[in-house]
């Protein structure tokens, strides 16, 4: 029962800060000050998202000219394999592997996914090319044993053939079944995010 005895007076109260020009004064000044933080806080953000955007559009420009400079003959060609080692050993996608979490921050949610659907397939294809040399390497190694026996022993090493027919399989497999089929799903996002980027 005190407290709505109170109630008159606490509203009086209330009413005589909100009369005091001071009070007043700090809670618009408050407020103008927080909207506008929130604004610049706002503007910078998307000034970042558009920084890394611009970043991953010139990252993917030059995966895209790797891709399709460096494989194109090789892949789309007619022979059974891919028979070149290719070394793996440089981080490709560094732009988009320190900006993963800034992501999520384009609004164009087309480009969004397109972009990301670019890296995965780009990752699959550098996984596949390291299937490709392991088989590669794997065949050499077939054959550098088979060269080191001694001729007269070379009848007693019959599965030289069929360890090369596996590893010939493995590398047939690689292409047809990998290496062409992600390039070929590559080269069509490139053309989807250049619509989307001009």
């Amino acid at each position: 029962m005190s407290i709505l005895n109170s109630l008159p007076q606490l509203w009086q109260w209330v009413l005589n800060l909100l009369n005091d020009h001071t009070i007043m004064g700090v809670l618009i000044g408050g407020g103008i000050s927080i909207y506008s933080s929130n604004a610049i806080f706002n503007k910078k953000s998307e000034q970042e998202a558009q920084a890394i955007v611009k970043a991953i559009f010139a990252e993917i420009k030059a995966l895209k000219w790797i891709f399709i400079n460096e494989f194109r003959n090789k892949i789309e060609s007619n022979e059974e394999y891919l028979s070149y080692i290719y070394p793996l050993g440089t981080d490709y996608f560094c732009i988009y592997h320190s900006n993963t979490s800034q992501i999520g921050k384009i609004k164009n949610g087309k480009l969004r996914e397109n972009i990301i659907n670019i890296y995965v397939c780009a990752k699959f294809f550098m996984d596949s090319l390291k299937t490709n040399n392991c088989i590669l390497e794997d065949l050499e190694n077939i054959e550098d044993d088979y060269k080191n026996i001694p001729q007269e022993a070379k009848t007693m090493y019959p599965n030289y053939m069929d360890r090369k027919k596996v590893a010939l399989y493995r590398l047939k497999l690689s292409k047809s079944e990998n290496l062409l089929p992600t390039y070929n799903k590559l080269k069509q996002l490139f053309e989807i995010f250049e619509k989307e980027t001009l």
